[in-house]
């Protein structure tokens, strides 16, 4: 436990010494005092939310539509602000003092990452917390659903980070790991797709490429459309990215790691 402890800490030191964690307080302050000073929306001089001229249901699938896009957003904004953190730790002169260190390289790497997840969940909080308060005030309509919003967000970042932590594990580069992402975003969003073009396709071999090559990469595209349902009625709208986004996220993990246990530095 003093070992998570001690490597917490220098990961948040190590956030905060980025500087990143200042745009995610100007990000919320600049949206929070927004929000806050936005005059009333009236027509002929009437409130249309006090007076009930929008039908509730309208009010509540326009403010998920926000928290789905200013989560992602943030999540986004995470991923940039922590792509650089492994490959920093892991730079020449700084990875020889961690890994000597009484503490397997998995371990070590299994703690760096929780370290990491468990900061960025505590900024998602704390950063769109104030955003969901002021705007349920001035809507008066406390969504509850954004809580599951949010910890979708939070198992979202978890794994998008899971892939760049991989590539970065490899590659100890945060521009590769930011590459890498992209590519396999574009990717998955492409391959989801896919049956538009079967029928130029024919019976082809290249059918089965794509079908095969659909289910082994990660389906980001697919599972960031569950945001809405959530924020919605709490459901999930297709379960199938979902779970089997976490197992390749896993397998990618472990063959990282195991990449990294055969390193020498």
């Amino acid at each position: 436990m003093n070992k998570f402890l001690a490597i917490l800490y220098d990961t948040f030191l190590e956030i905060k010494s980025g500087k990143i964690i200042y745009l995610y307080g100007a990000l919320t302050l600049v949206t929070f005092v927004g929000m806050a000073l936005a005059p009333q929306f009236q027509i002929d001089g009437r409130d249309i939310i006090a007076d009930g001229m929008v039908p509730q249901e309208m009010m509540s699938m326009a403010q998920a539509y926000f928290y789905k896009s200013f989560l992602g957003f943030y999540v986004l904004l995470m991923l940039f602000g922590t792509a650089w953190l492994l490959p920093r730790y892991l730079g020449k002169g700084r990875v020889e003092i961690a890994l000597s260190k009484p503490i397997g390289r998995i371990p070590l790497a299994g703690m760096k990452f929780i370290a990491v997840f468990c900061i960025m969940s505590a900024i998602l909080i704390l950063g769109t917390m104030p955003i969901w308060l002021i705007l349920s005030i001035r809507l008066d309509i406390f969504s509850m659903t954004y809580f599951g919003g949010l910890l979708y967000a939070m198992l979202d970042f978890l794994l998008l980070y899971g892939l760049i932590f991989s590539l970065g594990l490899i590659s100890r580069s945060g521009a590769v790991s930011l590459i890498g992402y992209f590519v396999l975003l574009v990717a998955s969003g492409l391959l989801a797709q896919r049956m538009m073009i079967y029928d130029f396709l024919g019976d082809s071999i290249w059918k089965t490429i794509l079908d095969v090559t659909y289910h082994i990469l990660p389906k980001y595209g697919e599972f960031g459309e569950n945001y809405l349902t959530i924020l919605t009625d709490w459901s999930i709208k297709q379960i199938y990215p979902v779970w089997s986004t976490i197992l390749i996220t896993v397998v990618i993990w472990g063959l990282a790691a195991f990449i990294f246990t055969r390193r020498d530095y």
